[in-house]
């Protein structure tokens, strides 16, 4: 039974696919200068934009936060007039 395994791995075209060696292995080092320096360029543009959205976002979660207080406020007064057996007037 081993023979006959043997017999047929052999005979597979992957055992005979042999590594060709390449010319070129990698990046060269002016490559990755101008990668760098790429990044770099972008990176100076979006950073000073990032403590802008920071402060927006908070000015933005303090507005929502304020507006369903103030949701709530209504809701709770228009239950409370409601136990009252007055109808509210709702604007």
């Amino acid at each position: 039974m081993k023979n006959f395994l043997r017999n047929i791995c052999s005979n597979l075209p992957i055992n005979k696919l042999k590594h060709k060696p390449t010319q070129q292995a990698g990046f060269t080092l002016v490559e990755l200068i101008i990668v760098i320096a790429i990044i770099g360029v972008l990176a100076s543009f979006a950073l000073p934009r990032f403590p802008d959205i920071a402060r927006k976002a908070r000015v933005a979660s303090v507005e929502n936060l304020a507006k369903a207080l103030e949701s709530a406020v209504e809701v709770t007064s228009v239950m409370s007039l409601e136990q009252d057996g007055v109808t509210p007037i709702i604007f």
